[in-house]
């Protein structure tokens, strides 16, 4: 009975871990420490009610304030592009598509002012296959491990942030984001970095063509390292800010099931281990019978 037991909860264990890796959170947890633009008003957080009531149940509810481009965030085509969608206008498909992982970890921790050129992308597809229409392009420069330390200064890669034409982070430049907007027409681009133009680019180029071209942009992706580089769905979860320039996001991924190594041999696993269970069940009534 106990050898029943234990197989049913391994089992289980195995089953839901297979859940678990389908799932792929791309977003920071929204609070005081997001980064957000210097000088932008700080986040708030403040209590209205908390506390046991009356008539005996808990309650809490809180006020808080923020500006729209903090931590993980999308920024509407308006933005950066007079008469382009707000947030409320982006339609509901644009906020859903295929991913598309591109890393430029090496290049971004060599030189922090790497500009990701139109050769580049053309490389990694001659590599990897074409980039869909459609797609959810997302850049992985290995800037988490910086934003995870709540920096600004090692966020911006510079010693003086108020000083913008200071910072130094890496980002993609005006023909490669025209490639992808005009050619491959993807629905948005995200970057593990503030900012999709590089911290030394001047007139932010490429915020400005997605904005032309009603492409939306999200900043400060978390996760991307445990991404695959295709076989997966991005999702932009925003609340519909009626004439919002951006806000925050829960964005995260579902991947498909012939991407996920892991979880197809958890399901093996998972499929052995119930055949064994089968085979105690029937054991232990034979043994009563």
């Amino acid at each position: 009975m106990k050898t029943f037991t234990f197989l049913i909860g391994l089992s289980l264990c195995c089953k839901f871990s297979v859940y678990s890796r389908k799932i792929i959170d791309l977003s920071y947890d929204f609070g005081p420490k997001s980064i957000s633009w210097p000088g932008n008003p700080p986040f708030n957080l403040s209590h209205l009610l908390i506390g046991k009531q009356p008539g005996g149940f808990w309650l809490e509810k809180n006020w808080f304030s923020s500006n729209e481009h903090r931590g993980t965030h999308i920024d509407a085509p308006a933005h950066f592009y007079f008469g382009s969608l707000h947030i409320h206008q982006i339609p509901l498909d644009n906020l859903i598509g295929p991913g598309i992982v591109i890393r430029a970890t090496k290049e971004a921790n060599e030189n922090n002012d790497f500009v990701m050129n139109k050769d580049f992308i053309l490389n990694w597809e001659a590599e990897n296959g074409q980039i869909p229409h459609g797609a959810i392009i997302l850049l992985d420069f290995d800037w988490a491990r910086r934003y995870l330390t709540f920096d600004e200064n090692i966020i911006f890669g510079t010693k003086t942030v108020n000083d913008v034409s200071s910072y130094h982070y890496p980002g993609i430049g005006p023909d490669a984001m025209t490639y992808l907007v005009k050619e491959k027409h993807i629905k948005a681009i995200g970057t593990d970095a503030t900012s999709p133009d590089a911290g030394q680019a001047v007139d932010f180029p490429s915020h400005r063509i997605c904005g032309r071209y009603n492409t939306t942009i999200i900043e400060n992706v978390a996760n991307l390292a445990s991404m695959p580089i295709k076989g997966s769905t991005v999702f932009l979860a925003a609340i519909k800010l009626k004439g919002g320039s951006g806000v925050p996001a829960r964005v995260f991924a579902i991947l498909d099931d012939d991407s996920c190594n892991m979880a197809a041999t958890n399901i093996m696993s998972s499929s052995l281990l119930t055949i064994m269970i089968v085979f105690s069940i029937v054991n232990y009534f034979s043994g009563i019978l």
